[in-house]
Protein backbone atom coordinates (compact mmCIF):
# COMPACT_ATOMS: atom_id res chain seq x y z
CA UNK A 1 0.00 0.00 0.00
CA UNK A 2 1.41 3.34 -0.94
CA UNK A 3 2.44 5.94 1.50
CA UNK A 4 0.63 9.47 1.12
CA UNK A 5 3.18 10.69 2.98
CA UNK A 6 5.18 9.99 0.23
CA UNK A 7 2.95 11.66 -2.29
CA UNK A 8 5.20 14.20 -4.81
CA UNK A 9 2.11 16.88 -3.98
CA UNK A 10 2.04 16.52 -0.11
CA UNK A 11 6.11 16.69 0.06
CA UNK A 12 6.08 20.17 -1.83
CA UNK A 13 3.18 21.42 0.03
CA UNK A 14 5.34 20.72 2.95
CA UNK A 15 8.68 21.80 1.87
CA UNK A 16 7.51 24.45 -0.43
CA UNK A 17 5.44 27.67 -0.82
CA UNK A 18 4.34 30.66 -2.65
CA UNK A 19 5.28 33.46 -0.51
CA UNK A 20 3.90 36.74 -0.48
CA UNK A 21 6.18 39.88 -2.59
CA UNK A 22 5.14 42.42 -0.52
CA UNK A 23 8.04 44.57 -1.80
CA UNK A 24 7.49 44.22 -5.47
CA UNK A 25 4.15 45.69 -7.50
CA UNK A 26 1.48 44.20 -6.06
CA UNK A 27 -1.99 44.14 -7.90
CA UNK A 28 -4.63 42.61 -5.85
CA UNK A 29 -7.75 43.01 -8.39
CA UNK A 30 -6.82 44.44 -11.39
CA UNK A 31 -9.87 46.13 -13.35
CA UNK A 32 -10.55 43.33 -16.23
CA UNK A 33 -11.15 44.73 -19.50
CA UNK A 34 -14.66 45.58 -20.68
CA UNK A 35 -16.31 43.37 -23.33
CA UNK A 36 -18.18 45.34 -25.67
CA UNK A 37 -21.68 44.34 -26.70
CA UNK A 38 -21.86 44.58 -30.14
CA UNK A 39 -24.81 43.41 -32.58
CA UNK A 40 -23.09 40.76 -35.21
CA UNK A 41 -23.15 42.99 -38.45
CA UNK A 42 -21.31 43.54 -41.67
CA UNK A 43 -18.01 44.81 -41.15
CA UNK A 44 -14.33 45.69 -42.84
CA UNK A 45 -11.09 46.32 -41.93
CA UNK A 46 -10.60 48.27 -44.83
CA UNK A 47 -7.40 47.61 -46.57
CA UNK A 48 -6.16 44.55 -43.89
CA UNK A 49 -8.86 42.50 -45.74
CA UNK A 50 -6.76 41.98 -48.43
CA UNK A 51 -5.01 39.68 -46.21
CA UNK A 52 -5.21 35.78 -44.66
CA UNK A 53 -6.07 35.70 -41.12
CA UNK A 54 -2.66 34.56 -40.63
CA UNK A 55 -0.74 38.08 -41.75
CA UNK A 56 -3.45 39.68 -39.71
CA UNK A 57 -2.62 37.49 -36.83
CA UNK A 58 1.01 38.29 -37.17
CA UNK A 59 0.49 42.16 -37.65
CA UNK A 60 -1.55 42.39 -34.46
CA UNK A 61 1.12 40.73 -32.17
CA UNK A 62 3.50 43.26 -33.78
CA UNK A 63 1.34 45.91 -31.88
CA UNK A 64 1.53 47.32 -28.49
CA UNK A 65 -1.57 46.62 -26.20
CA UNK A 66 -2.61 50.00 -26.14
CA UNK A 67 -2.77 50.35 -29.87
CA UNK A 68 -4.14 46.33 -29.84
CA UNK A 69 -6.93 48.73 -27.94
CA UNK A 70 -7.65 51.51 -30.51
CA UNK A 71 -7.41 48.74 -33.32
CA UNK A 72 -10.20 46.82 -31.65
CA UNK A 73 -12.50 49.99 -31.58
CA UNK A 74 -12.18 50.69 -35.13
CA UNK A 75 -15.10 48.28 -36.21
CA UNK A 76 -16.91 45.13 -35.42
CA UNK A 77 -14.40 42.96 -37.43
CA UNK A 78 -11.67 45.04 -35.96
CA UNK A 79 -12.64 43.81 -32.03
CA UNK A 80 -13.66 40.53 -33.15
CA UNK A 81 -10.24 40.19 -35.02
CA UNK A 82 -8.30 41.50 -31.87
CA UNK A 83 -10.53 39.02 -29.26
CA UNK A 84 -9.91 35.85 -31.16
CA UNK A 85 -6.14 36.72 -30.72
CA UNK A 86 -5.20 33.45 -28.78
CA UNK A 87 -1.83 35.78 -27.44
CA UNK A 88 -4.52 38.12 -26.63
CA UNK A 89 -6.97 35.85 -24.73
CA UNK A 90 -3.94 34.44 -22.33
CA UNK A 91 -2.32 38.02 -21.54
CA UNK A 92 -5.44 39.32 -20.47
CA UNK A 93 -6.26 35.72 -18.66
CA UNK A 94 -2.92 35.16 -16.72
CA UNK A 95 -1.49 38.77 -16.82
CA UNK A 96 -3.95 40.52 -15.82
CA UNK A 97 -1.93 42.40 -13.04
CA UNK A 98 1.28 42.84 -15.03
CA UNK A 99 -0.84 44.93 -17.66
CA UNK A 100 -1.98 47.05 -15.65
CA UNK A 101 1.10 47.47 -14.07
CA UNK A 102 2.37 48.39 -17.00
CA UNK A 103 -0.84 50.77 -17.92
CA UNK A 104 0.00 52.36 -14.74
CA UNK A 105 3.89 52.99 -14.99
CA UNK A 106 3.46 54.17 -18.48
CA UNK A 107 5.33 51.13 -20.20
CA UNK A 108 1.83 49.63 -21.95
CA UNK A 109 2.75 51.56 -24.96
CA UNK A 110 6.28 49.93 -25.27
CA UNK A 111 6.30 46.57 -25.34
CA UNK A 112 4.32 44.46 -28.34
CA UNK A 113 1.88 41.93 -27.72
CA UNK A 114 4.18 39.17 -28.98
CA UNK A 115 7.22 39.94 -26.45
CA UNK A 116 4.54 40.02 -23.90
CA UNK A 117 3.24 36.51 -24.70
CA UNK A 118 6.27 35.38 -25.68
CA UNK A 119 7.51 36.26 -21.25
CA UNK A 120 4.47 34.79 -20.62
CA UNK A 121 5.32 31.42 -22.06
CA UNK A 122 8.78 31.36 -20.75
CA UNK A 123 9.35 30.09 -17.57
CA UNK A 124 13.09 30.38 -17.49
CA UNK A 125 14.88 33.73 -16.34
CA UNK A 126 16.41 35.61 -19.08
CA UNK A 127 20.12 35.78 -17.57
CA UNK A 128 20.18 32.05 -15.64
CA UNK A 129 18.42 28.64 -15.97
CA UNK A 130 16.46 29.31 -12.34
CA UNK A 131 12.73 29.72 -12.65
CA UNK A 132 11.99 33.57 -13.55
CA UNK A 133 8.86 34.02 -11.27
CA UNK A 134 8.80 37.75 -11.86
CA UNK A 135 8.71 40.35 -15.49
CA UNK A 136 10.81 43.13 -14.73
CA UNK A 137 8.60 45.67 -16.79
CA UNK A 138 11.42 47.77 -18.41
CA UNK A 139 13.01 44.96 -20.33
CA UNK A 140 9.80 42.86 -20.77
CA UNK A 141 12.25 40.11 -19.45
CA UNK A 142 11.51 37.00 -16.67
CA UNK A 143 13.89 37.11 -14.10
CA UNK A 144 14.28 35.00 -11.11
CA UNK A 145 14.84 36.60 -7.41
CA UNK A 146 18.32 35.93 -7.57
CA UNK A 147 19.35 37.63 -10.56
CA UNK A 148 16.81 40.94 -9.72
CA UNK A 149 18.96 41.20 -6.62
CA UNK A 150 22.62 40.25 -7.78
CA UNK A 151 22.49 41.15 -11.55
CA UNK A 152 22.86 44.70 -12.88
CA UNK A 153 21.24 44.47 -15.55
CA UNK A 154 18.02 44.15 -13.99
CA UNK A 155 18.49 47.29 -12.01
CA UNK A 156 16.72 50.86 -12.66
CA UNK A 157 18.59 54.14 -11.94
CA UNK A 158 17.39 57.81 -12.12
CA UNK A 159 18.15 59.70 -15.72
CA UNK A 160 20.46 61.79 -14.23
CA UNK A 161 22.35 58.96 -13.07
CA UNK A 162 22.02 56.76 -15.98
CA UNK A 163 23.80 59.93 -17.82
CA UNK A 164 26.77 60.25 -15.24
CA UNK A 165 27.01 56.03 -15.61
CA UNK A 166 26.78 55.46 -19.02
CA UNK A 167 27.99 58.76 -20.71
CA UNK A 168 24.98 59.92 -22.02
CA UNK A 169 23.84 63.34 -22.67
CA UNK A 170 20.64 64.80 -21.44
CA UNK A 171 19.38 64.09 -25.25
CA UNK A 172 20.46 60.48 -25.40
CA UNK A 173 18.84 59.66 -21.88
CA UNK A 174 15.29 60.94 -23.31
CA UNK A 175 15.43 58.18 -26.04
CA UNK A 176 15.44 55.81 -23.16
CA UNK A 177 11.87 54.24 -21.86
CA UNK A 178 10.84 55.65 -18.41
CA UNK A 179 8.92 53.84 -15.67
CA UNK A 180 6.84 55.69 -13.84
CA UNK A 181 6.73 54.52 -9.93
CA UNK A 182 3.94 53.49 -8.33
CA UNK A 183 4.11 54.64 -4.81
CA UNK A 184 4.47 52.15 -1.89
CA UNK A 185 7.08 50.31 -0.09
CA UNK A 186 9.70 48.44 -2.00
CA UNK A 187 13.27 47.05 -1.27
CA UNK A 188 14.39 44.47 0.93
CA UNK A 189 12.55 43.52 4.42
CA UNK A 190 13.50 46.04 7.19
CA UNK A 191 15.42 47.96 4.61
CA UNK A 192 12.56 50.44 2.83
CA UNK A 193 13.57 53.22 0.97
CA UNK A 194 11.19 56.00 0.93
CA UNK A 195 7.75 56.33 -0.86
CA UNK A 196 8.97 56.62 -4.00
CA UNK A 197 6.46 59.23 -5.31
CA UNK A 198 7.06 60.94 -8.86
CA UNK A 199 10.02 58.99 -9.17
CA UNK A 200 10.87 57.98 -12.58
CA UNK A 201 13.65 55.71 -13.65
CA UNK A 202 14.83 54.30 -16.42
CA UNK A 203 16.41 50.18 -17.17
CA UNK A 204 20.47 49.90 -16.54
CA UNK A 205 20.93 47.63 -19.49
CA UNK A 206 18.60 49.96 -22.05
CA UNK A 207 21.03 52.61 -20.72
CA UNK A 208 24.26 50.61 -20.97
CA UNK A 209 23.46 49.52 -24.98
CA UNK A 210 22.49 53.21 -25.54
CA UNK A 211 25.91 54.13 -23.79
CA UNK A 212 27.72 51.55 -26.16
CA UNK A 213 26.30 52.77 -28.65
CA UNK A 214 27.05 56.50 -28.52
CA UNK A 215 30.36 55.60 -27.09
CA UNK A 216 31.64 52.71 -29.65
CA UNK A 217 33.51 50.55 -26.97
CA UNK A 218 33.50 49.11 -23.15
CA UNK A 219 36.96 50.94 -22.77
CA UNK A 220 35.74 54.05 -23.80
CA UNK A 221 32.29 53.68 -21.86
CA UNK A 222 34.14 53.25 -18.93
CA UNK A 223 36.34 56.14 -19.46
CA UNK A 224 33.05 58.51 -20.23
CA UNK A 225 32.11 57.06 -16.91
CA UNK A 226 35.06 57.92 -14.79
CA UNK A 227 34.90 61.58 -16.02
CA UNK A 228 31.83 61.93 -14.87
CA UNK A 229 31.75 60.49 -11.29
CA UNK A 230 33.98 62.15 -9.39
CA UNK A 231 33.56 60.03 -6.26
CA UNK A 232 35.15 56.81 -5.59
CA UNK A 233 32.19 55.46 -4.82
CA UNK A 234 30.08 56.61 -7.42
CA UNK A 235 33.25 55.08 -9.86
CA UNK A 236 32.56 51.49 -8.00
CA UNK A 237 28.96 51.92 -8.38
CA UNK A 238 29.64 52.98 -12.16
CA UNK A 239 32.34 50.17 -12.76
CA UNK A 240 29.54 47.67 -11.28
CA UNK A 241 26.48 48.73 -13.23
CA UNK A 242 28.50 48.69 -16.51
CA UNK A 243 29.56 44.86 -16.11
CA UNK A 244 27.36 41.62 -17.53
CA UNK A 245 27.64 39.43 -15.47
CA UNK A 246 27.97 35.35 -16.90
CA UNK A 247 26.42 32.47 -15.17
CA UNK A 248 26.57 29.34 -16.68
CA UNK A 249 23.49 27.27 -16.42
CA UNK A 250 24.84 24.90 -13.94
CA UNK A 251 25.90 27.10 -11.14
CA UNK A 252 23.87 28.13 -8.27
CA UNK A 253 23.76 32.64 -7.79
CA UNK A 254 24.37 32.26 -4.39
CA UNK A 255 27.69 31.24 -5.04
CA UNK A 256 28.64 33.94 -6.60
CA UNK A 257 31.49 36.55 -5.47
CA UNK A 258 30.13 38.69 -3.08
CA UNK A 259 29.28 42.23 -3.18
CA UNK A 260 29.79 44.25 0.02
CA UNK A 261 31.45 47.09 -1.48
CA UNK A 262 28.56 47.36 -3.15
CA UNK A 263 25.48 49.28 -2.21
CA UNK A 264 21.96 47.72 -1.94
CA UNK A 265 19.60 48.22 -4.77
CA UNK A 266 17.59 51.62 -3.42
CA UNK A 267 14.63 50.72 -5.96
CA UNK A 268 14.29 47.00 -5.81
CA UNK A 269 11.25 46.00 -6.92
CA UNK A 270 9.72 49.22 -8.17
CA UNK A 271 10.16 47.96 -11.66
CA UNK A 272 9.03 43.86 -11.12
CA UNK A 273 5.81 42.04 -10.49
CA UNK A 274 5.21 38.65 -10.07
CA UNK A 275 4.03 36.96 -13.74
CA UNK A 276 3.08 33.24 -14.08
CA UNK A 277 4.56 31.12 -16.50
CA UNK A 278 2.19 29.38 -18.91
CA UNK A 279 3.89 25.80 -20.40
CA UNK A 280 2.83 24.10 -23.73
CA UNK A 281 0.42 22.27 -22.37
CA UNK A 282 -1.38 24.98 -20.90
CA UNK A 283 -0.48 24.30 -17.10
CA UNK A 284 0.08 27.63 -15.06
CA UNK A 285 2.68 27.54 -12.72
CA UNK A 286 3.48 30.42 -10.19
CA UNK A 287 6.96 29.05 -8.75
CA UNK A 288 7.90 28.06 -5.05
CA UNK A 289 10.38 28.89 -2.81
CA UNK A 290 11.79 26.26 -0.41
CA UNK A 291 11.15 26.83 3.48
CA UNK A 292 14.65 26.21 4.52
CA UNK A 293 16.05 29.19 1.96
CA UNK A 294 13.12 31.51 2.62
CA UNK A 295 13.71 31.25 6.58
CA UNK A 296 17.72 31.75 5.71
CA UNK A 297 17.03 34.58 4.01
CA UNK A 298 14.43 36.38 6.13
CA UNK A 299 17.12 35.33 9.41
CA UNK A 300 19.88 36.82 7.30
CA UNK A 301 17.89 40.28 6.19
CA UNK A 302 17.09 41.06 10.05
CA UNK A 303 20.74 40.53 10.88
CA UNK A 304 21.93 43.11 7.91
CA UNK A 305 18.91 45.56 8.16
CA UNK A 306 17.71 44.99 11.69
CA UNK A 307 14.35 47.27 12.37
CA UNK A 308 14.15 49.98 14.75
Amino acid sequence: MPNPSLDPEIIISRLAYRPDFSTMIEITEPPKPPIPILADRVSSLGMLDRFPPEIISILLCMLDMQSLACFAGVSFLGNISVQSQRAYQELVTFAGPALWALGKVGLIGVHSVADLHAALRTEDCAACAQYGAFLFLLNCERCCWQCLYYNPLFRVVTQKDAGEYFGLSEQHVQCLPTLHVIPGQYGLPGNYPPKCRGLVVVSVKAARNLGLMVQGSTQNLAQAMASRCKSPKRRIMGQYLQQVPTVSQSRDLLFLPSQMDIASDEFFGVASIPLPSVSKSGRVENGLCAQEVVAQLETGCRVMFPLE
